[in-house]
């Protein structure tokens, strides 16, 4: 409803593009639709079944924050999917909004990589959490990340960020939808060896099944550029390929700067497999 006074939800990401996966997530958890883009699939934003009225924003760049500000951009919202300094700019700013005053639940999620890129702001968000708010109660605090380290939550827990913490899982699990691959190869056979171990995850799903999803992680922007023709060279009848990098970030030939957006995923228990060049 239009008269919330504040979101009951805020997700803190580390980067803009994490923040967008998590918006199209929280969009189909809610009962929303978001297309494959392959023909015939009828999921799109007019099949929503979910709740009526449901709003998630995310507060993810500067031209966000300028509208959180200046416009009714958060009015009525229930989730705000954000990064660290963009919340705090919002927060703290000169036209300071209540985003935390009716806070029900806080994810931070990969919680080693907001505080490694924000870690003023998240002392501050964190501390302000920390005390009772407008519905007399501390917030849920849900920190999420395969990498957090047992000195992070000792420090959560000293501060007072989290109260009688609960670990969910064993540090360091690898999901059981998620495949690790290592392959030891001269440096001239690195793409031969990447294209025949995609090539095999291809051909291991069946002709009507959800294709699988693949995520080849490179050591810098300018090696994910040299290497995405290659790939969709070799691999463009049988993959569909799309490159993720940093805004600004220098891009494959013939190819518009990197935006702001993401393609969304088919199904989100489908197998994946990660590959690192």
């Amino acid at each position: 409803p239009d008269d919330l006074q504040g979101p009951q939800a805020i997700v803190l990401v580390p980067t803009m593009e994490l923040g967008v996966q998590c918006c199209l997530l929280i969009y189909k958890l809610f009962g929303g639709n978001v297309s494959t883009g392959r023909p015939g699939d009828p999921a799109n934003i007019f099949t929503y079944t979910g709740p009526r009225g449901i709003k998630v924003r995310g507060l993810l760049n500067k031209e966000e924050v300028v509208m959180a500000k200046e416009t009714p951009y958060l009015n009525g919202v229930h989730v705000v999917v954000a990064t660290p300094q963009s919340l705090v700019d919002v927060y703290l700013g000169e036209d300071r909004k209540p985003l935390l005053d009716f806070l029900k639940v806080l994810a931070i999620d990969e919680f080693d990589e907001c505080f490694d890129a924000s870690p003023e702001a998240m002392f501050t968000l964190l501390s302000a959490v920390a005390a009772n708010n407008q519905l007399g109660a501390k917030p849920q605090v849900v920190m999420v990340g395969a990498t957090i380290q047992p000195s992070q939550i000792e420090l959560a827990t000293t501060a007072g960020w989290l109260k009688d913490p609960v670990q969910v899982g064993k540090e360091g699990a690898v999901p059981s939808g998620l495949k690790h691959r290592f392959v030891v190869c001269e440096p001239g056979r690195r793409m031969a060896a990447l294209v025949q171990m995609l090539r095999k995850d291809l051909a291991g799903s069946g002709e009507d099944a959800t294709p699988t999803r693949a995520m080849v992680f490179a050591s810098s922007a300018e090696e994910a550029v040299k290497v995405v023709e290659p790939l969709r060279t070799a691999l463009w009848t049988e993959h569909r390929i799309a490159m993720l990098l940093p805004p600004g970030a220098p891009t494959a030939p013939g190819e518009p700067p990197q935006q702001s957006s993401a393609s969304p995923q088919s199904d989100d228990n489908a197998a994946a497999t990660s590959h690192e060049l």
